[in-house]
C-alpha cells in the first residue's frame, strides 16, 4: 500500500558547500511559476540562514532515528552539494527506496544513482538542470515514480557488509 506524499527532502548542514541556498531559491521559483502542493523538508542547521517560505519546512538537526521516520513520508531526496566526496546519506535514502536528485559532485552517485533510472544527476554549475529535474519529479506518473523507487532500492543492495568483506579479502590476496 504505497502512496505519495508530494514531499522533497534535503538533509545536511546548512553550509555553502551543501548548496542548500540554491535548492531553496530554485524550489521557490518553481512554486511561483507552477503553483503546486509539494513541500520541501529540510533537516539540518548551520551558518547559512534558512529561507522562509510556506512550502519549505525547516526541521532543525535530527538524530538518525528521527530522520528514519521522516524518510517514510518523503518522496524524493535531494543532495545539491558543490563538494561531497561520498555522501553516506545517498545509500541510506536509496535503501529506503527514494528516488534522488544529486549534483555531479556527489561521490556516492557512482554506486547508487543511475541518471533517469532512479533519479537525476545535475551539473553543479547549472541550476536550470536542478529546476528541470525537480519539476519532472513533481509531474511524474505514479507508475514511473514507483519504478524509480524500486530501482533505488535495488541499487542500494549492491553495497552490503558481505560484499565489502569479499572485496577486501580479494584485495588482500593480490
Amino acid at each position: 500500500n504505497r502512496k505519495r506524499n508530494y514531499t522533497f527532502l534535503f538533509a545536511g548542514r546548512y553550509a555553502p558547500e551543501k548548496n542548500v541556498q540554491t535548492l531553496w531559491n530554485v524550489f521557490i521559483e518553481i512554486c511561483e511559476q507552477y503553483p503546486n502542493k509539494w513541500t520541501l523538508l529540510c533537516a539540518g542547521k548551520g551558518n547559512v540562514p534558512a529561507i522562509q517560505h510556506p512550502q519549505i519546512k525547516h526541521l532543525g538537526f535530527l538524530q538518525p532515528s528521527e530522520l528514519a521516520d521522516i524518510l517514510l513520508t518523503t518522496d524524493v531526496f535531494i543532495l545539491p552539494s558543490k563538494f561531497e566526496p561520498w555522501g553516506v546519506i545517498i545509500h541510506e535514502v536509496t535503501t529506503a527506496g527514494l528516488p534522488v536528485i544529486t549534483s555531479n559532485a556527489v561521490g556516492a552517485n557512482d554506486f547508487f544513482v543511475r541518471h533517469t533510472e532512479n533519479g537525476f544527476i545535475f551539473d553543479i554549475n547549472c541550476k536550470e538542470e536542478l529546476k528541470q529535474y525537480l519539476i519532472y519529479m513533481m509531474k511524474v506518473s505514479d507508475e514511473e515514480y514507483f519504478r524509480m523507487s524500486d530501482r533505488s532500492y535495488e541499487l542500494s543492495t549492491q553495497v552490503t557488509t558481505q560484499n565489502w568483506i569479499k572485496k577486501i579479502y580479494h584485495l588482500c590476496k593480490i
